[in-house]
This record gives C-alpha cells, sequence and structure tokens, in this order.
C-alpha cells in the first residue's frame, strides 16, 4: 500500500469584508452622481449599513436645505464583499 502525504500552506488568505458604496441622487431630474467607494472596511454587513445610513444623514445634513429640497436630493447606498489579500 502506498501512502500519500499532501502538505498544503496557506499564505495570504483571501478575505471577504463589507464595503459600503454611496451616490447622491436627484429626484427632480433623475439624475445620479457617481458611486463614491468608502475608505473604510466593515466586517458584518450590519456595520456597513449602520455607517451607510451614518454617512449618507451627514452629507443630506451638510447640503444647503434649498438644494435639497428642491432638487428633492436623496443618498442611497450599498454593500458589497471585496475580497482582500490578508498581510
Amino acid at each position: 500500500m502506498m501512502e500519500i502525504y499532501v502538505l498544503v500552506m496557506i499564505v495570504n488568505v483571501n478575505l471577504k469584508l463589507k464595503i459600503n458604496l454611496m451616490k447622491m441622487c436627484f429626484t427632480l431630474t433623475q439624475t445620479c452622481l457617481p458611486p463614491i467607494k468608502s475608505v473604510e472596511l466593515y466586517d458584518t454587513h450590519k456595520d456597513c449599513s449602520l455607517a451607510g445610513y451614518k454617512n449618507a444623514y451627514i452629507i443630506i445634513e451638510s447640503r444647503p436645505n434649498s438644494e435639497v429640497n428642491k432638487q428633492k436630493a436623496m443618498i442611497t447606498f450599498w454593500c458589497l464583499e471585496e475580497k482582500v489579500k490578508d498581510t
């Protein structure tokens, strides 16, 4: 009987982490600005979602009332998984 040995080495494992993409849209003109990718990575979908709501609030709050109300501005966001090299 022949014995077979397999050596498995894992180097630089790819991890899946959540990223947050956001874009600002204007209902009045039915247009959106290009999506912006968050520089932060999130370990869970919940963390990513909460950050999306927080950032959306900050963005809308920072815009002039007249712009938000006239253009019917809104923020959409989504959380995606991205493979990142483990260093």
